[in-house]
């Protein structure tokens, strides 16, 4: 399968691997960014119930899993359009799908290790939390590391042009977020306005 060929690449030769989605551009297939990013929601709700209580950051009974699934999702979707929005103004070559498969196969360390991670922490205490964040980091390190590849070999830019790139993404990530909340809040304010303004006419015509 081409999604096994290609993490592979991505694990041991990540150049290599996104190339090969590059390569793909003319017989493009969503399927694997689907089942990767439905692994990473899959995933970090059974990391959520497996991991040892001593360790845990967050504990099931307290945990909303849609809001679990929204805190995984949204920063890695709002990266895509961030990260295509900042390369094609910077004279990028990457398409959005492109970037979404990449994206998605960057995660491959996240959904190779979080499920070990869980599992070896029954067998530390309190104690070791300090190793047991140390692993994380280097987790989301290789995470990171994936990530800066892909913007680098799907645009084929230099290290400091995609060190660039990658900051302007996550200022634009920021600027996104920023005016979502804007927005909602602005909407949320009219709803309010329009719901007293129904209810004086209401109270007018009751008179």
């Amino acid at each position: 399968m081409d999604i096994i060929k290609t993490s592979l690449l991505v694990v041991f030769h990540p150049t290599d691997g996104f190339e090969c989605i590059k390569a793909q551009r003319e017989r493009f297939n969503y399927l694997p960014a689907i089942i990767l990013l439905f692994m990473v929601i899959a995933e970090r709700v059974a990391y959520i119930y497996l991991t040892h209580y001593p360790l845990a950051t967050l504990l099931p009974r307290d945990a909303n899993i849609w809001l679990e699934i929204m805190r995984m999702m949204l920063p890695i979707l709002t990266w895509v359009v961030a990260d295509y929005a900042v390369t094609t103004i910077m004279d990028g070559e990457t398409l959005i799908r492109e970037t979404l498969m990449a994206t998605a196969y960057a995660m491959l360390p996240y959904i190779i290790l979080i499920i070990p991670l869980a599992l070896i922490s029954h067998l530390m205490g309190q104690g070791e939390l300090g190793l047991y964040n140390a692993l994380q980091n280097i987790m989301w390190a290789w995470v990171f590391i994936l990530f800066f590849i892909s913007v680098q070999t799907l645009n084929e830019y230099n290290f400091w042009r995609t060190l660039g790139i990658c900051i302007l993404s996550i200022i634009a990530m920021l600027l996104i977020w920023a005016i979502a909340m804007l927005f909602f809040a602005l909407s949320s304010q009219l709803y309010h306005f329009i719901e007293e303004v129904i209810l004086e006419i209401r109270m007018l015509y009751l008179k």
